[in-house]
């Protein structure tokens, strides 16, 4: 009885045999996602947010370090965005196109 309530007490006190981290989960969605293009860049609006992400590891565009948040860039061609998070429980990528048709 006294071994089972030490173990008990271990396990509980070091987080041993604790339930895993939930993956992390990222959206990103792009405004408009198709452009027309005249002869200057125009610009798009990339919006993501996640949840169980601690950090960006990776992305194709400004995202100031930020898991969550909102980004202009401007797009004078097809482009395929993405980005990346990383959490307790491994990563996860998001990734969005960009169609550009030109007059």
């Amino acid at each position: 009885m006294i071994r089972m309530l030490v173990l008990l007490a271990v396990v509980t006190l070091c987080g041993c045999g604790g339930t895993a981290a939930p993956p992390p989960t990222v959206t990103l969605s792009a405004a408009p996602a198709v452009v027309i293009a005249h002869y200057y860049p125009e610009p798009v609006t990339l919006e993501w947010s996640s949840e169980n992400a601690e950090r960006v590891v990776n992305s194709s565009f400004d995202t100031a370090g930020q898991v969550n948040g909102s980004s202009t860039v401007l797009v004078s061609k097809f482009t395929e965005f993405y980005i990346t998070v990383e959490g307790p429980g491994g990563q996860a990528t998001a990734k969005r196109l960009v169609w550009v048709i030109t007059r």
